[in-house]
């Protein structure tokens, strides 16, 4: 009743179903034909697009629920349904979760969360596929089920690195750390990015250019290709961070306040491009791989 008060409404993200007389989604606490073509619909939509939350015992009028209608022998109808959830969609989601609030004596309201999939498109109990727009429910065009097929296939980044000396003289020397990355996947790469995690710049320094885009927020940096593709097996440069050591005299090379041997790169990396979920890594950088690369 507080949702109702509060004027809760549906939305891109969540769906609000009754239980009626005339089309029951559930009979005798046992989940329906009609019940399976309408949560079959619902379940496959919200799996398609980008996910959300069905409450099944809402009515709603315009979108806004209006009073509520509690499930009879509700969790028994909770397990019908939990026992029929994989022959809804095809393929089976397991991003699915059922969850039941108790009303008064063996009534309430079941909730069920559904994850956006990384399968998708997924066809419905009525052989139709379905996505979900503003607050309803659509048939999937042709050309929507053509296209989530082709993005099933998913790029998948990897990152190589390698050091080369720059600018050089006696007090001071600037190291690159060189950055190729190489699309490992079946589809091509958009919107390539590595973000640093907890990123410090006392030991190296990023700068936006040359086709990149350099970000900072948080303490994360995050460089991004602005035109650049990559296609599936395809390399590519990837920007680069300097390092700049210096010394006085014979004293040795320095890295901001630690000496070069004693210097190392630690960093929590995530690798991203559109439709790729990130990639965690990490890039390692010993002292000594650095001293190498120093004048004597």
């Amino acid at each position: 009743m507080r949702a109702i008060e509060a004027g809760l409404s549906e939305n891109l993200m969540l769906e609000l179903k009754s239980v009626t007389e005339d089309e029951p989604i559930f009979r005798n606490g046992v989940l329906t034909p009609k019940g399976r073509q309408l949560l079959g619909k619902s379940l496959g939509a919200f799996a398609n697009s980008a996910g959300g939350l069905l409450i099944i015992g809402v009515t709603c009028a315009k979108d806004v629920a209006t009073s509520v209608s509690p499930i009879p022998m509700f969790q028994k109808a909770a397990a019908s349904l939990v026992g029929q959830i994989g022959e809804l969609l095809l393929p089976r989601h397991d991003g699915i979760e059922v969850q039941t609030i108790s009303s008064t004596g063996d009534s309430g309201y079941i909730i069920v969360q559904v994850a956006r999939s990384e399968r998708r498109p997924h066809m419905s109990f009525d052989h139709r596929y379905y996505k979900r727009a503003g607050s309803s429910s659509f048939v999937m065009e042709h050309y929507d089920v053509e296209d989530a097929f082709r993005r099933v296939a998913a790029p998948d980044l990897h990152l190589n690195w390698r050091l080369s000396r720059g600018d050089a003289d006696e007090k001071n020397c600037r190291i690159h750390l060189l950055f190729e990355m190489t699309n490992l996947g079946s589809s091509t790469a958009k919107h390539v990015s590595f973000s640093i995690l907890k990123f410090t710049q006392t030991m190296a320094n990023f700068d936006s250019g040359n086709g990149f885009l350099v970000g900072r927020a948080a303490g994360r940096t995050t460089v991004t290709a602005l035109e650049q593709v990559l296609n599936p097996g395809q390399s590519m440069p990837f920007h680069l961070a300097t390092l700049l050591a210096t010394r006085n005299r014979a004293e040795p090379w320095m890295i901001a306040a630690s000496t070069v041997r004693s210097a190392s790169i630690d960093w929590e990396i995530e690798l991203s491009a559109e439709n790729m979920l990130p990639k965690p890594g990490r890039v390692t950088v010993t002292g000594e791989q650095i001293s190498s690369w120093l004048p004597p």
